[in-house]
């Protein structure tokens, strides 16, 4: 989302629609390294339960990746006799045999979020009136019923880590608090809240802080926003990283 400064300037959102491209673990991956050495190159052919055969190859780098779909087709899943079949240096043939199971990997379904974010003075945890005006006229409405709210604060590397941290979960309580009161305005209660305080740490800035602009943009809190009732058992770590035990967290219901 993004939008005009100034007190008459209209809000602008702008949607962006990602496709996700297909994960590395739809592929079928086939590694000759143990033997690499002695071949020249390689080929696989991969035999189907009615003998149908399809052949890939030749390589002659140490692996190879197939997508799950070229072997399966139209099938869901699949059992295959794989043969590899090598040529070493000196001209002779070498062939190893396995059988695997394949099953299509199909794309998750109505796994929706939408994420926003707004910036924070220097140390500072209240938000700016026009900030506070995004949250409240743009991103809450967007909140569906008995959605999931995540709030993750950050800060620059500047200053003491512990008081950043601290610094990092105000932000985030801070816009809690708007949602919170522009939500009772609408006697809404069916929102749940989670906020996470990650201060400085690298390993879950969403910059670098080598710059003075990589520090003004990570002086932000990031709003994730979630369909609770597609997530019932939903375990959360923001950007698919593991909590470590000194990271300030806090779940309110």
């Amino acid at each position: 989302m993004e939008f005009q400064s100034g007190p008459d300037a209209p809000l602008k959102p702008v949607e962006i629609i990602a496709m996700q491209a297909n994960p590395f673990d739809s592929y079928v991956t086939f590694n000759v390294e143990a033997e690499k050495a002695t071949f020249s190159s390689w080929s696989i052919a991969i035999t189907d339960e009615t003998g149908m055969v399809q052949n890939f190859g030749p390589y002659t780098q140490e692996w190879a990746s197939i997508p799950g779909k070229s072997i399966l087709g139209t099938r869901l899943e699949g059992n295959y006799k794989v043969t590899m079949t090598g040529q070493r240096m000196n001209g002779q043939i070498a062939k190893r045999d396995t059988t695997v199971h394949l099953v299509l990997w199909t794309p998750p379904k109505d796994e929706e979020m939408m994420r926003f974010s707004i910036i924070y003075e220097f140390n500072n945890s209240k938000a700016i009136a026009m900030y506070e005006k995004y949250l409240t006229q743009i991103v809450i409405p967007k909140i569906p019923d008995g959605g999931i709210v995540i709030i993750h604060g950050y800060t620059d590397n500047i200053g003491d880590e512990s008081y950043n941290q601290k610094l990092s979960l105000a932000r985030a309580n801070d816009v809690r608090e708007i949602f919170v009161k522009e939500l009772s305005k609408e006697n809404r209660i069916d929102v749940k809240f989670e906020i996470y305080g990650f201060g400085e740490d690298p390993e879950f800035s969403p910059f670098e802080n080598k710059f003075p602009e990589e520090r003004f943009y990570n002086r932000t809190v990031i709003i994730d926003i979630i369909p609770g009732s597609k997530f019932p058992n939903r375990v959360y770590f923001p950007l698919k990283k593991r909590l470590s035990k000194n990271k300030i967290r806090q779940s309110l219901f």
